[in-house]
């Protein structure tokens, strides 16, 4: 199933972690250890929807309501996105558990692309909505944990204040703070993926659409991005507990043997 699934990207870039993490995740059938006080029979309840899909082609198992506000969080109007994030966080809220679920196989991506969009006020609009999603699914989400925690800890590093304690309160709502080391030493791969490629590999085209997007706000977002990116490295080794910290040490010797890593020391921007 990985190798049919290969994600269209813009410009022939390669498919980003969170997405990886998502393909691996279905191919496992997003089984997972029990772990974090979520039940392990939960692990297998919404395998039958690879996680990989994008919001164009959302099945017929999700409720109809919920496929029209997925799509309108894709569309190029910025009123739209908002409009639609605050629709869904709202739909969270009133929706039964049950038809919210049927999301979750779309989250992920959609969840990775819009946390981190040009606009503050989406993203913390992203954020808000995520919280009523893990309040209404709860365990339920932890098939799908390894492929946002990446994101999730951006989110947490936002300059954007309110987005940043937003996406932090989301995680609190998740996990109390005796299980947030262990959540995040279960996605800690996951997690170094995303903000190693944004620090290593990515560059302002391939973070935004050159079509699109003017030159002055793909460089914004890709400084913002690296900024968030740099502090998730510290928030994941402030938060994890010692073994897990050990397990990171080679790949983490990687990142800092990188002469791209310490150039950011002498950045035009202060941040």
């Amino acid at each position: 199933m990985g190798g049919k699934n290969k994600q269209r990207t813009k410009g022939n870039v390669r498919p980003s972690s969170s997405g990886r993490a998502a393909e691996v995740l279905a191919r496992e059938g997003g089984a997972i250890p029990g772990f974090v006080g979520f039940d392990t029979t939960v692990a297998s309840e919404l395998s039958y929807v690879p996680a990989v899909h994008g919001a164009e082609e959302i099945d017929n198992l999700v409720d109809a309501d919920f496929r029209l506000v997925l799509r309108k969080l894709s569309k190029r109007d910025v009123v739209t996105r908002l409009k639609a994030v605050q629709d869904f966080g709202a739909m969270c809220q009133e929706r039964d558990a049950e038809e919210v679920k049927g999301v979750l196989p779309y989250w992920p991506r959609i969840y990775c692309k819009i946390s981190v969009d040009h606009d503050r006020r989406i993203r913390e609009a992203t954020q808000q909505a995520f919280e009523q999603l893990v309040l209404k699914v709860r365990r339920s989400l932890a098939p799908f944990l390894k492929s946002l925690m990446g994101h999730w800890i951006l989110s947490q590093c936002d300059t954007y204040t309110p987005a940043a304690s937003s996406a932090c309160q989301t995680f609190q709502a998740a996990f109390s703070p005796a299980k947030q080391p262990e959540a995040l030493g279960f996605c800690k791969d996951e997690i170094l993926n995303v903000l190693q490629d944004i620090l290593l590999k990515e560059t302002p085209d391939t973070l935004s659409d050159p079509q699109s997007v003017t030159e002055e706000e793909r460089e914004a977002k890709y400084v913002r991005m690296l900024t968030s990116s740099l502090l998730g490295v510290k928030r994941l080794l402030s938060l994890l507990l010692q073994n897990d910290r050990a397990a990171l040490e080679q790949r983490l010797a990687l990142l800092v043997s990188s002469g791209k890593f310490w150039k950011y020391s002498k950045h035009k921007t202060p941040q």
